[in-house]
């Protein structure tokens, strides 16, 4: 009976012990919760405190932004208001040059008027005593006499005419190697050149060339063809796009102005076959025809072509 009563006094004291130790522990948890609580809560106080600042400092900065730019307003105002002035004095000084001119264009009417009742007067003058004269004299004045020496040497004294002008961008390729004595191709010599280059061709006649023959008031006017009188391709409009050398048969300089050359030839080929040559003559006439009618005395005169 003793040992039982002594185990159930220790079974209480443990179970106090254990109460004793859940009351501390939940002490310890409530305190627990409340450190954090009011950490939670400090920190959400810093959080609105540091976010409270920034926004401050934004308006800061906004409030700054804005009194800068008042000020760049107020500039700008006083920039505006001096360019209004100016603008105002400007227009008080043109309105006074502009009466100036006016009253200075009124005082030259008033002369050019005097001055042409004058020439009127100075004209029918003139008129009355070239009547007297000529009736005094009987003058009758003799149209000019057109001969074929003179207008051969007139013509003449233009020499070459450039009547029409074809210019162009063109780009070629040329491929070509070297052959045997036999006609086959020798391997390792295919060379190919690809080139853009701009040209003017030019073509007209020789006026030293135009014949003339006059029968009665006709004048029969022979015109020689036209021709090409000049094909420039300038150094500087050609560009190399593309050179292929062939192991035993590279591009030389001597290949490039070969090269030009035969392009030369056949532009002028392509450019004759459009019409060149032909509307070149055409230009030719129309210009010699004009020269021509500027010949005082022509208008007596017929002119014909072939």
């Amino acid at each position: 009976m003793s040992g039982d009563k002594n185990n159930k006094l220790t079974a209480e004291n443990v179970g106090g012990v254990i109460k004793g130790w859940l009351k501390h522990y939940a002490i310890i948890i409530v305190l627990c919760a409340a450190i954090v609580g009011i950490g939670w809560f400090a920190v959400v106080q810093f959080k609105a405190n540091i976010k409270a600042q920034a926004e401050s400092e934004q308006l800061v900065d906004t409030l700054n932004g804005t009194q800068s730019q008042l000020q760049q307003t107020e500039s700008t105002l006083q920039k505006t208001e001096d360019a209004l002035e100016q603008a105002q004095n400007d227009l008080t000084y043109t309105k006074e040059q502009n009466k100036l001119l006016e009253d200075t264009a009124e005082a030259l009417n008033r002369q050019v008027t005097e001055l042409n009742t004058e020439n009127t007067g100075l004209k029918s003058k003139v008129k009355d005593l070239e009547k007297r004269l000529k009736d005094a004299l009987n003058i009758k004045p003799s149209k000019p006499k057109i001969t074929t020496a003179q207008l051969q040497e007139q013509i003449s004294s233009i020499a070459e005419l450039t009547t029409l002008k074809y210019i162009y961008t063109n780009s070629s390729r040329k491929e070509g190697n070297l052959t045997w004595l036999w006609g086959w191709a020798m391997p390792f010599t295919d060379s190919s050149l690809l080139v853009t280059y701009d040209g003017t061709i030019k073509a007209g006649i020789d006026f030293k060339e135009i014949k003339f023959a006059i029968t009665g008031k006709t004048i029969t006017v022979t015109m020689p063809k036209s021709r090409v009188l000049d094909h420039n391709i300038p150094q500087g409009t050609i560009n190399v796009l593309e050179v292929k050398n062939g192991l035993f048969n590279p591009i030389t300089f001597d290949d490039y102005n070969k090269f030009i050359t035969e392009e030369k030839k056949v532009m002028e080929e392509k450019a004759i076959a459009m019409g060149l040559l032909k509307d070149a003559d055409e230009e030719a006439k129309s210009v010699v025809d004009a020269f021509l009618k500027s010949i005082p005395g022509m208008e007596d005169y017929t002119l014909a072509y072939k």
